[in-house]
């Protein structure tokens, strides 16, 4: 009996991969819970873009309540709509922002767990982050709103985050599809999902920013944040396939629209 207990607990300890979190387990069945260390928890709450970003204060209040976790607001500045539509211009700059930040956050906290919230144009940031800075080690990772390609290799940074990845979509929210029709580099995730092993998508019937209340959060992020438990969503067995007449005009390439129209007025007066 007692070897089989050991077998168990040697499969058990398999399963960690993080060296601070493998330590407590392996300690754990010889020292009393009460002197068992606690790994502090710092959380990134990153916001979209044209936005005062009032939920990152009524998550960062619902967290503090918990005693090993530390929230930390982070942002880059108002990002218009107009600044959107050129991506070439203007996004590099809140992407250099936020990476200087977030690296700085690791670089100081190097035994912390960090884990990070993102909404819509934050979503982005991060995904271009955690590919151009492999030093950006986070322990959870939570999207919501996303305009990330949905083709997005997740595996390729797999070695810097704690999968799963969570990412909540909104079934009535339409800016996803916008971001991939009429800009480039965006993706409609935060519309159909990743679809990857690596990530959660879990379907809800909110427009693009229904997430950001208190009710959501204490529902289905603090669990994901505090012990990495995922709430399923009963909306996501539930959810109707999207009508044709939606799915065309969700896909529809405004981009090469405007790109056709530039080109025949610039054909005109040249």
């Amino acid at each position: 009996m007692r070897n089989n207990s050991l077998l168990d607990l040697q499969r058990r300890l398999q399963t960690f991969s993080d060296p601070n979190e493998y330590r407590i387990a392996e300690a754990a069945p010889f020292v009393p819970a009460s002197a068992l260390p606690v790994t502090k928890h710092v959380v990134v709450l990153l916001h979209g873009m044209n936005t005062n970003a009032e939920w990152q204060e009524a998550l960062a209040d619902a967290i503090r309540n918990c005693s090993n976790i530390e929230p930390l607001v982070v942002g880059y500045g108002n990002f218009n709509p107009l600044k959107f539509w050129f991506p070439f211009i203007f996004r590099k700059g809140r992407i250099n922002k936020v990476a200087t930040d977030l690296r700085g956050i690791c670089k100081r906290n190097p035994d912390v767990h960090i884990s990070i919230v993102a909404h819509s144009f934050g979503t982005y940031i991060l995904s271009q982050i955690l590919r151009q800075h492999p030093d950006v080690k986070l322990h959870r990772i939570l999207l919501c709103g996303a305009i990330v390609s949905a083709d997005y290799d997740w595996s390729l940074v797999t070695s810097q985050f704690k999968y799963p990845v969570i990412n909540d979509i909104g079934r009535r929210d339409p800016w996803p599809s916008m971001a991939k029709s009429w800009s480039w580099g965006f993706g409609d995730s935060g519309c159909i999902g990743f679809q990857n092993s690596l990530v959660r998508d879990r379907h809800f019937t909110y427009k693009h920013s229904g997430f950001l209340n208190q009710k959501h959060m204490q529902r289905f992020w603090l669990p994901y944040l505090l012990d990495g438990k995922v709430v399923h969503s009963r909306f996501s067995s539930k959810r109707k396939p999207m009508r044709m007449l939606e799915a065309i005009l969700r896909s529809f390439p405004g981009k090469y629209l405007i790109l056709t129209a530039a080109a025949l007025c610039l054909y005109k007066i040249f």
